[in-house]
């Protein structure tokens, strides 16, 4: 896990931070973790207990993977908001495709 108390990327150097990234993030905290280790999963289980809000913005089902799908947070916090963001939505045609593996396909000749 890494902590940063300063208005940036958690692996960034200050002096790159983009300034919309820094004016919409001053005085955050954040912290990052890594939920493909049992060690990261629990801290976010340890975290749920006293949140109010549960965002992922994985592609639907990542999270459940790691047990923190909607299920296991509510069971720890039952009155969370759980929010779940996905480039083209949970179910339907294209859910499992991450957005951004549109932008990098090449052109059509």
């Amino acid at each position: 896990m890494k902590r940063t108390s300063r208005a940036g990327p958690a692996d960034g150097d200050a002096g790159d931070t983009p300034v919309g990234f820094a004016a919409l993030n001053a005085g955050k905290r954040s912290l990052a973790v890594d939920i493909r280790t049992c060690e990261g999963a629990d801290a976010v289980r340890a975290l749920v207990g006293s949140a109010d809000v549960f965002i992922d913005n994985f592609r639907p089902g990542v999270v459940a993977q790691y047990g923190l799908g909607y299920a296991a947070i509510c069971a720890i916090r039952p009155d969370i908001v759980y929010c779940s963001i996905s480039g083209y939505g949970q179910e339907g045609a294209c859910p499992v495709t991450a957005p951004t593996t549109m932008w990098c396909r090449p052109s059509p000749a």
